[in-house]
């Protein structure tokens, strides 16, 4: 049984490469999503695997076999809502768009 070391070798650099591959992040924070701040998911998820990962959590596309009427769900989903607004408490719609204190 013959063994290439060379090809052994060049495999393991290979896959060295992808899992030592450093991810720039911008240091703007207006550069990065603030969903991707709060759960910091790009700090936890390196290798080979995040180009598959960020397909799988990507927007569906309006041909996408598996959620096809995703985005007009929550378009109509975004609409009704928008008729409560008329009908909500003044106190109700100051308390949604205040800042979250214990996330400070």
């Amino acid at each position: 049984m013959s063994c290439d070391y060379q090809e052994v070798i060049d495999r393991m650099r290979k896959e060295m490469e992808e899992v030592t591959r450093v991810v720039q992040v911008p240091q703007d924070k207006r550069m990065v999503s603030p969903w991707l701040l709060t759960t910091k998911w790009h700090e936890h998820i390196t290798g080979p695997d995040v180009m598959n990962l960020r397909d799988l959590v990507g927007i569906p596309k309006a041909d996408d076999p598996i959620m096809p009427n995703l985005a007009d769900a929550v378009e109509q989903y975004f609409e009704s809502t928008l008729v409560l607004l008329d009908t909500t408490d003044e106190l109700i719609l100051q308390r949604l768009n205040s800042p979250d204190l214990s996330k400070k």
